[in-house]
């Protein structure tokens, strides 16, 4: 019938401008966060990252995605300045340096208080025991709570002793559960103890 056809006419319809509303606000949402990331990359905050040699180019709200890190503190302090080059260098090994990247690019772009997955970002499963261990070290030094808890700990070393220095035990409730039977040893304190220096 008329009535009928009308009726089925006007729910097409609903259903149309409701699927253009929608549309339009993911249009909206979309220059909104394209918007903010011209205005994250611009000169002025770009950063330039020398870590160990290899160069690493970010931003300054990637790095401080995450509070109370290494580079909160590097910020805060008016010592860490760039080079004649524009560069900040941290003398640090870069190999697992991508990764810790890749995870704080991941914390600036989310929406406050989403699960964080490492999986988006790299394969934690082609990670040896070896790198995992690398990679948390790294972790410890640049203070990133967050994805160390994402992390899978890597199998216990046994029947060897482990020098590292006392921010990379901090950053573990208990360094045993990571390290197995060994002796913790911290590397500052033995190099005090020699000198006669507590640092």
């Amino acid at each position: 019938t008329v009535k009928e056809a009308c009726k089925a006419a006007c729910s097409h319809l609903a259903a149309q401008f409701e699927l253009l509303h929608k549309k339009e606000h993911e249009f909206q949402e979309r220059m909104c966060t394209a918007e903010q990331c011209a205005k994250k990359t611009l000169p002025e905050n770009r950063i330039q990252l020398n870590i160990g040699g290899q160069r690493f180019c970010t931003t300054r709200e990637t790095l401080l995605s995450e509070n109370d890190t290494f580079f909160h503190s590097l910020a805060a302090s008016e010592h860490w300045k760039p080079d004649d080059s524009g560069e900040y260098f941290i003398d640090r090994d870069p190999t697992q340096f991508h990764h810790i990247l890749g995870y704080l690019r991941q914390k600036a772009t989310a929406p406050p208080d989403t699960p964080l997955c490492l999986e988006s970002v790299m394969d934690t499963n082609e990670l040896s025991d070896f790198k995992k261990r690398q990679l948390l070290s790294d972790i410890d030094f640049y203070c990133l709570s967050g994805m160390a808890a994402l992390l899978p700990t890597p199998k216990p070393l046994s029947n060897c002793t482990v020098r590292c220095s006392p921010l990379w035990v901090s950053g573990h409730q208990n360094p045993s559960d990571l390290l197995g039977p060994t002796e913790l040893t911290s590397g500052v304190e033995a190099a005090g103890a020699s000198s006669g220096s507590k640092w």
